[in-house]
């Protein structure tokens, strides 16, 4: 048996900005549903996120958006924190990018 997708999905566009190069480095498309962690979604999009602690939090190089360890957050999380900002597309900023 197939496990089945909730229809309709949301897709939601993800910007990935480098703040060590003042640029975009990567726009791309991520299911709402998703439920990896943001740091397994980042790296699936061939971004170079930094970590060593293998997602256990520990190591604290996998921060985004100045505090938020890509490690412990869910795609819902970090929706949960955009509403605070209200951006669009939802931009994610890496310091050493």
């Amino acid at each position: 048996i197939r496990p089945s997708r909730r229809w309709p999905f949301i897709l939601l566009e993800l910007e990935v900005y480098g703040l060590a190069s003042a640029k975009v480095i990567k726009c791309f498309t991520i299911d709402e549903n998703d439920n990896r962690d943001l740091l397994k979604i980042l790296r699936g999009a061939q971004l170079p996120i930094a970590s060593s602690c293998f997602g256990e939090g520990n190591c604290k190089r996998c921060v985004i958006c100045s505090e938020i360890l890509s490690c412990q957050v869910k795609i819902k999380d970090l929706l949960q924190i955009s509403k605070i900002y209200d951006t669009a597309p939802l931009r994610i900023t890496v310091d050493y990018l």
